[in-house]
């Protein structure tokens, strides 16, 4: 490139930022910011959450009453744990755009999280009269009713959820809502149904792999019905995302019990209790006090 070319370029440039500086160029910050509203949610897609919340306040410097912008603040300061700030963002959304459901179902999960549930309540429920087919409202409904041991308005929110999903689909084109699912498996774990309870948190994980607490209650659930060998690899499937002392601990049980009618002292039998040995040992590793694996070594002592 020649000096002549350069030169007209580095010229263009610093007349772009004049321009920009005197506001001569309306319209331009707005652009701007819609830049790195693209650049948080690339960030947000891929869960790094500090990440996008860095270019979201860039953004609403640029367009601070940008629905979008705002929007995407309050999941992703949701997604921190930083609860006070998505709940100030949410309000703002409000403020702004009153007709925007998310900024009522943002408020009643803040406050949910910070167990308001009378609160939350409220919020899911101004969220209904926004859009009386929000699936998350009905679903955030059920989950402060079923934190207040109202299982019966419970139930029927969730259903109401199930109902008016239209976010995922199943593979048989059945409407949907995960957080529903995941409320109505730990609904019926409560309940003791644990059949029903396996096939909601199934569902509930098909769609959300992440939601560890849903799996470890499949696992749970399984385990409760006596179907070790097909609770072992749930758990497995958790240490991906939490390799904790409950986990093993879990793991270790299964292959316990598992053992079931097996003879004692055959050779499926003893690879059985060494794999139980082994997670309990792991456990231990990482917490030398859990309790529960200390009692799964000496019952293997005492077989």
């Amino acid at each position: 490139m020649n000096d002549t070319a350069m030169g007209g370029r580095r010229f263009f440039r610093s007349c772009l930022f004049i321009l920009l500086t005197l506001g001569i160029l309306p319209g331009c910050a707005s652009l701007i910011g819609k830049n790195y509203s693209s650049l948080a949610s690339y960030y947000f897609g891929k869960n790094d959450f500090k990440k996008a919340a860095e270019y979201l306040e860039k953004a609403l410097q640029k367009d601070p009453d940008n629905e979008a912008s705002l929007t995407m603040a309050g999941w992703t300061y949701f997604k921190l744990d930083q609860y006070d700030k998505a709940l100030a963002t949410f309000e703002k959304l409000a403020a702004e755009h009153p007709k925007a459901v998310e900024a009522y179902t943002g408020q009643g999960w803040g406050n949910f999280k910070k167990l308001n549930y009378d609160t939350a309540i409220s919020f899911f429920q101004k969220a209904l009269k926004v859009n009386r087919h929000s699936a998350d409202a009905y679903a955030g409904l059920g989950w402060a009713s079923f934190r207040k041991n109202d299982v019966t308005k419970a139930e029927r929110y969730f259903e109401n959820s199930l109902r008016k999903g239209m976010g995922y689909q199943s593979a048989g084109g059945v409407k949907t809502e995960p957080e529903a699912h995941r409320g109505l498996g730990y609904l019926n774990f409560a309940r003791e149904d644990y059949p029903k309870a396996i096939r909601h948190f199934k569902t509930a994980v098909l769609f959300h792999p992440d939601w560890n607490d849903a799996r470890m209650k499949l696992g749970d659930s399984l385990f409760a019905l006596k179907k070790y060998d097909k609770a072992i690899p749930v758990y497995k499937r958790a240490l991906h995302y939490a390799a904790t002392p409950e986990v093993y601990d879990k793991i270790g049980w299964s292959y316990f019990y598992s053992v079931g009618e097996v003879k004692k002292g055959s050779v499926k039998n003893n690879k059985k209790f060494s794999k139980a040995r082994k997670m309990f040992n792991k456990a231990i590793a990482l917490d030398p006090n859990f309790a529960n694996s200390l009692a799964g070594l000496a019952k293997l002592d005492a077989a």
